[in-house]
Parts: structure tokens; C-alpha cells; sequence
């Protein structure tokens, strides 16, 4: 990720809409798994938001591993003391102690996506659930892509043809649907365009316009089991059987 995007995700994060929509549909996920005192891992942590939302909810224990300097002394100065700098392909715990492994718009950063997903597998207890969130369709790939050095994005038979005999999907579903359309045509216009993300204000009235709309597709989705055909990204929930 280049320094300048890196600065502005790390500061943004915690009031951009689309931040605070996937940390509502990941809060909501997590919540409808009905278990007392979860040990989660958040690999890419970022600044340790999703982490501070986590442990305010009193859902269990969250740990937080990712490979930014920068990151890191964010989640400290949060007061987050269970983070570490390391690599999502080896990761420093123990096999089988996790209930939750949370990996959001990580795999599209590895190289090597079958071992990224055997090791989060390993550090997965039986019965556990892997959260895995991934950008959708190659045809949008463009200049943010780029900075934020992806190596590819997904459709949604690619995340299944990977883990088939690994994990079981329990649910899988496009995301930001609603505003496919005009994301799409934003990416498209600016696909060759260098963009100061320094320089991007986003009035507070829109911000919480499109934060609610990403919320209420959240609704949708974890509550009545509606999953989308389309969308500018794609979550999914698995589940470790063996």
C-alpha cells in the first residue's frame, strides 16, 4: 500500500461510510453467532477500530495482527494491547484458538491465496468461523486497486472453487449493492486516474446518507438471509468442520 493511501485509510477509517458500513455488517455477523466469550482475530487490523468496536460490545477477546508499523501504533494508542506486526501467512498463535478468524479485504493483497487460507484455517478451532471480505469483479479493477497493491478481485465461484474441502459456506453474498451502479461508473471514469486521496471531503449529510444505506443492506442480509447477485464486494462466512 503507497504511504499516502496507507495515511489516509489509517485516518479515515474511523468516520468514512464505507468503513463504518463493512464494520456494521462484520459487528452484525459476529453478534448473530450467539456465543459466550469468543476469542477473535482480525488479521489486517488496520488502526484497531473493528477491535474497539469489538470489546465494547463485550462480545469476547479480540486479537489484532497486521503488517503496518504505522497500524500498529494506532491500535496502541488506542489502548489495544493484544496486537502484534506479523504476516497473514504465519501467523504467531497456536493451532485450534480461535472461534472467530475475521480477514477483510486481505486475501486480494496475497500472493499465495491457499496458503493464506490453510493458515487461517490452522488457528481455527473446530466449529469456528472464518469472515472473509474480498472487492468483486476484475472488470472495476483500477487506480485504487493499484495503490492498494491488489493482485486481483473475485467473483463469487472463485471463492468457492478455493475453499471447496476446506471450510463449509454458510453465507455468501455480494455487498454494496445499492450503490453498484454508481460506484461502477465513478470506477470506470477514473480507472486511469491518479487520485489525491488527501484532497476527498465528503459533506457529512452524504456520509450519512450512504453510512444508513449500507447499514440497512447489512439488515438484509444478516437478518432475513437476503444475499445480492451483484455488488462492489463480496462477503463470506465459512465454517471449519474438520
Amino acid at each position: 500500500m503507497f504511504r499516502d493511501f496507507e495515511r489516509w485509510y489509517l485516518n479515515s477509517e474511523e468516520y468514512y461510510w464505507w468503513f463504518k458500513g463493512r464494520r456494521n455488517l462484520l459487528c452484525r455477523i459476529i453478534k448473530n453467532f450467539n456465543r459466550n466469550f469468543l476469542k477473535i482475530l482480525d488479521i489486517g487490523c488496520s488502526g484497531g477500530i473493528l477491535m474497539e468496536e469489538l470489546e465494547k460490545n463485550k462480545i469476547g477477546i479480540v486479537f489484532g495482527i497486521d503488517n503496518s508499523k504505522y497500524a500498529i501504533q494506532k491500535c496502541r494508542k488506542r489502548g489495544l494491547k493484544n496486537v502484534r506486526l506479523g504476516d497473514a501467512c504465519k501467523l504467531p498463535y497456536k493451532n485450534d484458538f480461535f472461534d472467530i478468524v475475521i480477514a477483510s479485504d486481505l486475501l486480494e493483497h496475497i500472493e499465495s491465496e491457499s496458503k493464506a487460507l490453510e493458515e487461517w484455517k490452522r488457528v481455527l478451532k473446530i466449529g469456528g468461523y472464518l469472515i472473509l471480505g474480498v472487492p468483486a469483479f476484475d472488470f472495476l479493477y483500477g487506480y485504487h486497486d493499484y495503490i492498494q497493491k491488489h493482485k486481483r478481485r473475485y467473483i463469487k465461484q472463485n471463492l468457492e472453487n478455493l475453499i471447496k474441502g476446506k471450510l463449509m459456506v454458510i453465507k455468501l453474498s455480494y455487498w454494496n449493492f445499492f450503490l453498484f451502479v454508481p460506484i461502477t461508473f465513478m470506477k470506470i471514469f477514473t480507472r486511469n486516474r491518479r487520485i489525491n486521496y488527501d484532497k476527498i471531503i465528503i459533506p457529512k449529510l452524504i456520509n450519512s446518507l450512504l453510512t444508513a444505506l449500507l447499514k440497512i443492506e447489512n439488515i438484509l442480509i444478516t437478518k432475513y438471509n437476503i444475499y445480492f447477485p451483484f455488488g462492489i464486494s463480496i462477503i463470506v462466512v465459512f465454517k471449519k468442520l474438520k
